[in-house]
């Protein structure tokens, strides 16, 4: 038990950086800034350690994904929490590459002879259902090709995560406890087997069965699209249950700690170390998760266009699809910003709530000092979601999209509705001119 707790202790010194001798030199440094010794030690979860919390709670939806060709990333069996991404010469990367392919074939067969007839047609809700049928798999070119551009920044946010792991356990003395495994797996069973349905039903009632290319396109742009949706939910859920398992420890080692200015100290980095982890989540699918945002946009404009336009002629078969349709990718872009919302919340917000609690408290000088750079360092670190720099995901987003779409569709239905107008203006003008050369 000695030799476990001295070990422990040798590899929380070099985590936190407390080694000064270069790589190789065996002798630490006798200083302890943090008071790590003073942690209290659980080495009875020493072995669960080494489970990687990401990749315990993500898996089925990345695994998902690894086999659809879109996540040319992979985890090194060495390691559960090493991984490795976008190698050109990895079978992940080859897997990826040969889906990719045989999808742009299969899209090629399937679509390509009806898509030239749709450009030849005069009708404007054929070019409209062509067109759309042409968006709906947008996604399935553009998010693998993304992904094999952030493969390797991926596999490092991934790998960031056992690094901020090992951070809570050497701050804390405790292991970070988050398992919704189960529950992941319940929702990418039961997404499979709804989306693979869906689509087959909707099939089956357009008559379109004996088409199998058209029905394997359809089942992978649904898959891909809900199972992206998955991800981006389970992984807010990470974050924010990451946050609230801090607050609580954090709460818990203030109340009993002896020197509290020490403990917020600790706390101090480890937060930063989230925060880190936070904002890159959007910086690493910056391409990815932005052109998801995009196509969800797209997707949700056009079918409620449709939608709205086809209710004219009475509840048919496109109606219910084209509802069903909106109200999927309408409800996954609610779940994209109000997810990174939340995180930013409980990353944030409630953190610097329990600090203004301590702060209103009768404290000494010292504390009041570690908690006031503790709230400057929130401050000027907000635990903020965005793509790249470009957007920050929260609900403001939500709400500027929605107001873009009822734009968008207000200028579609006026165009819609003008258009009986353009053929009588059409054919009065040239009606003096038919005239004329009949009388010629």
């Amino acid at each position: 038990m000695e030799q476990i707790v001295a070990k422990d202790v040798t590899m929380r010194l070099w985590v936190m950086g407390n080694n000064n001798g270069r790589r190789g030199d065996t002798k630490l440094t006798e200083r302890d800034p943090f008071g790590l010794r003073n942690l209290p030690m659980d080495v009875a979860n020493s072995e669960s350690e080494q489970r990687d919390i990401f990749y315990t709670n993500m898996a089925p939806a990345l695994e998902v994904l690894r086999a659809m060709g879109a996540l040319p990333i992979q985890t090194l069996r060495v390691n559960r929490n090493s991984f490795s991404g976008r190698r050109l010469t990895s079978p992940v990367m080859l897997w990826s590459a040969s889906m990719y392919a045989g999808l742009l074939t299969a899209l090629w067969f399937a679509y390509s002879q009806g898509f030239v007839t749709t450009l030849n047609s005069q009708s404007f809700e054929t070019t409209l259902i062509g067109y759309l049928d042409l968006a709906y798999h947008l996604i399935d070119l553009a998010v693998p090709f993304n992904n094999w551009r952030e493969a390797r920044l991926v596999a490092q946010y991934m790998a960031s995560w056992s690094a901020f792991q090992s951070h809570y356990r050497v701050v804390t003395g405790r292991s970070l406890e988050v398992n919704f495994r189960r529950r992941a797996v319940v929702l990418t069973v039961v997404l499979v087997m709804v989306t693979c349905g869906r689509e087959t039903m909707y099939q089956v009632l357009e008559n379109n069965l004996d088409n199998y290319l058209v029905l394997l396109t359809y089942w992978y742009q649904a898959l891909l699209r809900d199972t992206m949706g998955l991800t981006w939910y389970l992984l807010c859920s990470l974050l924010q249950k990451t946050a609230q398992s801090l607050t609580t420890s954090f709460q818990k080692d203030v109340d009993t700690a002896v020197r509290p200015s020490l403990v917020i100290a600790r706390y101090n980095t480890l937060w930063l170390q989230l925060s880190r982890v936070a904002r890159q989540t959007g910086i690493a699918m910056c391409y990815t998760y932005g052109f998801y945002v995009l196509y969800l946009f797209l997707m949700t404009t056009v079918s409620m266009y449709g939608l709205i336009s086809c209710l004219e002629q009475g509840i048919e078969q496109r109606v219910i699809y084209l509802a069903g349709d909106s109200l999927i990718t309408g409800t996954e872009l609610f779940i994209v910003c109000d997810g990174a919302n939340s995180v930013t919340r409980e990353v944030g917000l409630t953190f610097q709530g329990k600090l203004l609690d301590i702060r209103n408290a009768p404290i000494s000088d010292k504390v009041e000092k570690e908690v006031d750079a503790f709230l400057r360092a929130i401050e000027l670190r907000p635990p903020e979601i965005n793509f790249g720099g470009y957007v920050t995901v929260n609900r403001g987003m939500l709400l500027s999209l929605g107001s873009m779409m009822v734009t968008y569709l207000v200028v579609l239905l006026q165009l819609d509705l003008s258009k009986p107008q353009i053929l009588r203006d059409a054919v009065n003008v040239t009606s003096p001119t038919t005239t004329d050369d009949v009388s010629a």
